[in-house]
């Protein structure tokens, strides 16, 4: 798998970024998955399946309705941490720089969860459907998302 060039290695880790700050393990659990073999630790089987069920595990508890917010601080550094993580990792795997990753992987990702947030009370608050219908929508969008920055 290529890596992209340029300015398009960084629009893949300003979404990777932004996945991580709508599913915080979601991010790292697809590189793990389908980043290829160049990532070290991340490419070992048991990394690939503690990341997948700690991102099953962060949908799941997502929907619940005492799970706190993402933007509290604790979760939201967590996540901004992530998402510098997951672009130092994109940059590794293109051969450039990992503080120009890190640091728009975590800023995206600070992005991502306030963006995130705000549409999903907005469609809930304009609908009135349950919070739980929109988590799945932005599942499905962060994980395609992902999906594309990761692979493509």
């Amino acid at each position: 798998m290529q890596p992209p060039d340029g300015t398009s290695l960084l629009g893949h880790v300003i979404v990777l970024g932004a996945v991580s700050g709508m599913r915080s393990m979601l991010g790292l659990a697809l590189l793990a998955g389908l980043g290829g073999p160049n990532l070290g630790w991340l490419s070992n089987l048991w990394a690939r399946i503690i990341l997948a069920l700690a991102a099953a595990a962060e949908i799941v508890n997502d929907k619940l309705p005492k799970t706190p917010s993402r933007l509290a601080p604790a979760p939201f550094i967590g996540r901004l941490v992530l998402g510098g993580v997951c672009g130092a990792l994109l940059m590794w795997r293109g051969q450039a720089s990992l503080w120009i990753g890190g640091g728009l992987g975590a800023v995206s990702a600070a992005g991502g969860a306030v963006l995130g947030y705000r549409v999903r009370s907005y469609l809930g608050r304009k609908s009135g459907w349950p919070d739980p219908w929109f988590g799945a929508l932005e599942d499905a969008v962060a994980i395609a998302l992902g999906v594309w920055a990761v692979l493509t």
